[in-house]
């Protein structure tokens, strides 16, 4: 077992990958893919735009000690503003904004999210000396667990 952090510190970025999604691709599963396929297991969303037909999210319902995660989905043309988040050990954790043509949504994008017409989402590589990945240390707070 490594080390438990709120924080750990990359050297530089390494490769920068520029991501184009297609119609009825999902978001998370696109840019996990397309990170796999070039041996990347860690980087940051340094860019984001597209159009959902599909956009799953939550948002925290409430103040508490435990949080309320509220999932909505909805379907129609969303355009979207930014896409933004962490990959770590390969897994996406994003969130997003957009509007359709009466309602804004910025939350946390889910998993079930799918591209309308197009997706544009650059990517930078995160290199490490170590590996690192995301716990669950209680409801609602992430660590990471870096090797030592």
């Amino acid at each position: 077992m490594g080390k438990i952090t709120d924080h750990f510190v990359a050297e530089s970025f390494g490769r920068i990958l520029v991501i184009a999604g297609r119609r009825g691709e999902k978001v998370h599963d696109l840019i996990e893919r397309k990170l796999a396929e070039e041996g990347i297991r860690n980087a940051v969303v340094l860019s984001g735009v597209a159009t959902f037909q599909k956009f799953q999210y939550h948002h925290v319902k409430n103040a508490d000690q435990n949080p309320f995660d509220e999932i909505r989905t909805t379907n129609g043309a969303f355009e979207v503003a930014s896409i933004q988040g962490v990959i770590i050990d390969g897994k996406a954790h994003l969130h997003a904004s957009g509007q359709d043509h009466y309602t804004t949504i910025i939350a946390h994008l889910e998993r079930d999210t799918e591209i309308l017409y197009l997706a544009e989402i650059v990517v930078a590589e995160l290199k490490l000396d170590k590996k690192v990945s995301r716990i669950k240390v209680e409801e609602g707070v992430n660590l990471f667990e870096v090797e030592e």
